[in-house]
């Protein structure tokens, strides 16, 4: 199933989707009440996730914060925001939106790139702009195919973006004490 948006003759909200059928390896996002259905992630795209998590499991428990790896991320129940981002990070000043599912804002979110247009729109249009608004403070898109993290941090009025190849090494004003690691060890072996 390619990633794409599904028109419908009207905007849904968070409540909506317990409404939709639920298949093992559909995922279903809301962003602005328009409704993103896609498949469950790659091997590939996996493995990547698990290498962010023990990458960033360390620096972030270390500061007292959790490293959750696709949890549900709400805002509100009759809001047309619902989305299941591939890594958050929750600081501190944060933690009180762990609950059932994440409610409220993560300190720091990385989205996977899944390969084709949709996806790649999906994460860059949709979510970029859904979690600038939302108040994440830095966002990283991982492109496993082109080997490259776009590493995104608050600016004023939009994202502050900077390009980091493989080699690169990437790291965060949100975890001082943490040197960072080179890009390389996000991507999925083979990759």
């Amino acid at each position: 199933m390619p990633h794409r948006a599904t028109v419908l003759d009207r905007r849904l909200r968070a409540c909506d989707l317990d409404d939709l059928p639920h298949e093992w390896d559909t995922r279903y996002e809301l962003v602005g009440g328009v409704l993103f259905m896609s498949r469950r992630p790659s091997n590939q795209h996996q493995e990547a996730i698990t290498r962010l998590v023990v990458a960033l499991y360390p620096p972030v428990s270390a500061a007292g914060g959790k490293v959750l790896p696709e949890p549900g991320l709400l805002w509100e129940e009759e809001g047309e925001d619902n989305v299941a981002p591939d890594v958050v990070v929750i600081l501190p000043d944060r933690l009180e939106i762990v609950q059932t599912k994440l409610v409220g804002t993560p300190n720091l979110v990385v989205e996977v790139l899944s390969p084709g247009y949709e996806g790649h729109r999906r994460d860059l249009d949709a979510k970029c702009s859904l979690y600038f608004r939302r108040g994440v403070v830095e966002y990283w898109a991982l492109d496993p195919d082109r080997r490259v993290l776009t590493r995104m941090t608050r600016g004023d009025s939009d994202w502050l973006t900077e390009e980091l190849a493989a080699e690169a090494t990437v790291g965060t004003p949100l975890l001082p004490a943490w040197l960072g690691v080179p890009v390389r060890d996000f991507l999925p072996l083979g990759k």
